[in-house]
């Protein structure tokens, strides 16, 4: 029975087919205008920058134009919203702008004609599988200068024809300002944090309501140094003379209320360039500026524009005793002295320091001892420098007195660049028959120096050196002309190396340092004029002075 029921049932249905058939003409089947619409694109991509995205698709038959949707929801609903941008498009790839920096966009199109029913919407999806994609940071801050900042004070501009709301003051993970920008402000593009920490680093972002429109990262500029007395030259200052200097000391020994301990800092604007020279009271010529005894004295470079320059026509007497000469954030230049420092008469000196400098020029040596009086630098401290084209007839740190009457106990030298220094000169450092405690070089980077058949560092021959001389994560790259192989290092003690390699084009003997298979210019940018940005697999060995590594 249940067979025949079925068997009645599909006769039923084809004689329904068949009536209706016989209202049409032959097989001229009638259509739904509904489902008469044009193709779909395929293969969407889309490549985002940050307020635009590129969108490349496959075109479909009898299509004039495709329509794009983007939007931060998800675009669910039939209708374009309100509030999505829409754009035309005839081509492919083609750009759909106005988009926000950081946002997660989602996308559809669709193909048009004239007379004839759009596609159905085609979703955008990645090859990850995701149904979005997001654009990138967008950075409408202008480049920090060192025009910009200070030890206090940082100030920020930015593209003023872009909608901007806010500004985010941060260290670290903590939010330390939130400025509301007026009218004003946003029409000048332009902001001033103040009462900042010096040497402290700051990451300032901008916004437009919720969305980020651009971050920097600035660190604010060293502190003059503290001192009995911190004096600030005028900005129509041309020499730092003895009259000055001694006026100076004064008025630290006043403040200090001490003739035989005090300070002082002297703050060189940025941009000045000053003389560093007395006057001969008898003849009128240059002479050397001798720091008055007991005086400790800071020789500071001020930020907010190019580095001060102090020019040197006569080197510094550091005669009598002083806890410490330093000099930070100066470019030190020879302008006929031949040394910095050409220490003859008795002086005992705890620390004498360059710190963020650049030296050049000086004809003979950078600093050096001699004579038959007693002179003590119980420190010699290097680091963050640049030193280059000078010591043509002595070395770089040249200490010949009479022996034992002249002695840096200690040598400090690191993240510092070392270039065209000594080339027929002599050593990089030399102390003459006169034993030390301790040399330790970290993160050098030498190149073209130290030529003319001399060794890299000497205590001569009759068997001096220092208890301690360690060598770390530095790079010696090409030897000057005349360099020969079987000079390196001459001391009684030991040398230690620890992540230190020398280039092929490097002939002086390090045993004990690794040989790096290339020369210079296989390591370096552009050595011949300066730049030691490393480039290569040398990148990841860490070696030589920081500023030239570049992060990969």
């Amino acid at each position: 029975m249940k067979r025949l029921n079925k068997i009645n049932t599909a006769a039923a249905l084809m004689m329904g087919l068949m009536a209706l058939s016989s209202c049409t003409d032959g097989q001229d089947w009638s259509v739904d205008s509904a489902f008469d619409r044009l193709f779909g694109t395929q293969d969407i991509t889309v490549t985002p920058f940050d307020t635009k995205a590129a969108v490349a698709f496959g075109k479909t038959p009898n299509t004039t134009s495709y329509q794009v949707e983007v939007s931060t929801d998800s675009l669910y609903l039939d209708d374009v919203s309100s509030t999505s941008i829409v754009q035309t498009f005839t081509s492919s790839p083609d750009t759909i702008r106005g988009l926000m920096g950081e946002t997660k966009y989602y996308l559809r199109m669709r193909s048009l004609a004239d007379g004839k029913n759009p596609s159905r919407w085609v979703y955008y999806e990645s090859t990850s599988g995701n149904h979005y994609f997001t654009t990138k940071a967008e950075q409408i801050f202008h480049e920090v200068t060192a025009d910009d900042y200070d030890e206090s004070n940082i100030t920020v501009s930015w593209d003023a024809s872009k909608e901007v709301t806010s500004l985010v003051l941060l260290q670290g993970d903590n939010t330390v300002q939130t400025v509301t920008l007026t009218d004003e402000q946003k029409a000048a593009g332009t902001y001033t944090f103040t009462g900042l920490n010096p040497t402290t680093t700051y990451v300032i972002e901008i916004y437009n309501g919720a969305s980020r429109r651009g971050s920097l990262t600035v660190t604010t500029a060293a502190a003059m140094p503290a001192a009995s007395y911190r004096y600030t030259l005028p900005e129509s200052t041309t020499t730092i003379s003895q009259q000055l200097i001694d006026e100076l000391a004064a008025t630290a020994k006043e403040r200090a209320g001490s003739e035989t301990n005090y300070s002082l800092t002297i703050g060189i604007p940025a941009g000045m360039t000053v003389d560093l020279v007395g006057t001969d009271a008898e003849t009128g010529d240059p002479a050397a500026i001798k720091l008055p005894d007991g005086m400790t004295i800071n020789f500071f470079g001020l930020s907010g524009g190019d580095v001060p320059v102090i020019n040197i026509p006569k080197a510094l007497n550091m005669a009598g005793t002083h806890s410490a000469i330093t000099f930070e954030h100066l470019k030190l230049v020879d302008k006929g002295s031949n040394y910095l420092i050409n220490q003859s008469a008795a002086c005992t000196v705890d620390e004498v320091k360059f710190t963020d400098c650049e030296g050049t020029g000086f004809k003979n040596a950078f600093f050096r001892l001699q004579g038959s009086e007693s002179k003590v630098i119980n420190k010699l401290k290097i680091d963050n420098c640049i030193f280059h084209d000078m010591c043509a007839g002595y070395s770089f740190i040249h200490v010949d007195a009479s022996k034992g009457a002249g002695v840096v106990k200690n040598i400090s030298i690191s993240n510092t660049t070392i270039y065209n220094v000594a080339v027929t000169g002599k050593m990089f450092i030399y102390s003459r028959n006169t034993d030390m405690e301790s040399i330790a070089i970290d993160h050098l980077t030498m190149y073209n120096s130290i030529g003319n058949n001399q060794y890299l560092i000497d205590f001569d021959k009759n068997g001096q050196g220092a208890k301690s001389l360690t060598i770390s994560n530095s790079l010696f790259t090409k030897s000057a002309d005349g360099a020969v192989a079987n000079k390196g290092i001459r001391q009684s003690g030991t040398t230690t190396y620890d992540n230190v390699y020398y280039t092929s084009d490097f002939v002086m003997p390090l045993s004990g340092a690794s040989a790096f298979d290339g020369t210079a210019d296989d390591v370096f940018t552009d050595p011949a004029n300066g730049n030691f940005t490393l480039k290569g697999t040398i990148i990841r060995l860490g070696v030589g002075d920081p500023r030239w590594i570049p992060t990969e």
